[in-house]
């Protein structure tokens, strides 16, 4: 298979490419958090990447669960991905892995597997940047359950947590913590999320929850990290007590919270010694890898 690349455009900066004989899906599809797809977010850190498989499988997954035919195996995928990557061997890149219908076939009465297109958005920029401070808002129980549950894949139909997550940024806050009617805690809009207890564990909402299972949240939970990381319920309170709470993903890293507000106008400062040893942990382990 062929890598096409697509110039850039103003003012994006992005570089499109595209890993199969058809244009980069970005140009011709439905459009980017709207079109029927899904997507992996990763880093490229100068020739290397954390976790690649985990990505392409849950990548290759989810384009079986929404009945779209990838021409690749994951083995091929992985081959075909580090080649078109080769010439930015030297740089930093923030990669996003997109599958998307390639016809209307499910508009015009086509039956499944649906033909799908293949392509990447490279954009350069520094590796986890922590924000400081950070800011989380607790959204309202009503507010939360209205959100789909996150499948086991990543979906383009991003936009409604892009949007709520928007909404926050304009009042303040750098993300929502999402939760469900009966105040058990799920994730984060666009992240998994973990929380410290008093005996120095670390532990993220269950996937049955309706959070989705990061790439990030598994590394965590499956390697030895500086505090021992776990599954289980996460409730109000939890959160509320924790002596540390961070969020997660493959593009922030681990990112400490610093203030919850869990009502409007009340506030709790979270103490981030514990989640700065955390977040120092994961940086140099994926500097070294």
């Amino acid at each position: 298979m062929r890598s096409n690349v697509m110039p850039a455009k103003k003012p994006t900066d992005q570089v499109l490419l595209s890993l199969d004989e058809y244009k980069a899906p970005h140009t011709e599809a439905l459009g980017w958090q709207w079109a029927y797809g899904c997507f992996e977010t990763f880093f490229w850190n100068r020739g290397s990447t954390v976790a690649l498989g985990r990505h392409l499988e849950r990548f290759l997954a989810g384009c079986r669960s929404l009945d779209m035919e990838c021409r690749f195996r994951r083995e091929d995928l992985e081959e075909t991905l580090r080649t078109a990557l080769e010439p930015f061997r030297e740089k930093t890149l923030r990669v996003r892995l997109e599958g998307v219908l390639d016809d209307p076939g499910l508009m015009g009465g086509g039956s499944p597997p649906f033909g799908m297109r293949v392509g990447l958005r490279l954009v350069e920029c520094p590796a986890y940047q922590r924000k400081e401070p950070f800011a989380a808002c607790l959204l309202d129980p009503d507010r939360s359950s209205r959100l789909p549950t996150m499948p086991s894949y990543k979906p383009l139909d991003y936009f409604q947590r892009i949007r709520i997550r928007n909404e926050m940024i304009r009042e303040g806050f750098d993300e929502g913590i999402v939760m469900t009617r009966d105040l058990r805690v799920v994730s984060a809009l666009t992240s998994n999320l973990f929380v410290r207890s008093t005996d120095g564990t670390w532990k993220t909402p269950p996937v049955a929850s309706g959070c989705l299972p990061g790439v990030t949240r598994s590394l965590l939970l499956d390697f030895e990290t500086p505090e021992p990381s776990i599954e289980g319920t996460v409730s109000l309170h939890n959160l509320t007590e924790a002596t540390g709470i961070f969020l997660t993903n493959s593009s922030i890293g681990i990112q400490p919270v610093h203030r919850l507000e869990v009502d409007e106008g009340s506030a709790i400062e979270i103490g981030i010694d514990s989640s700065e040893k955390m977040a120092d942990w994961y940086e140099e382990w994926f500097l070294g890898n």
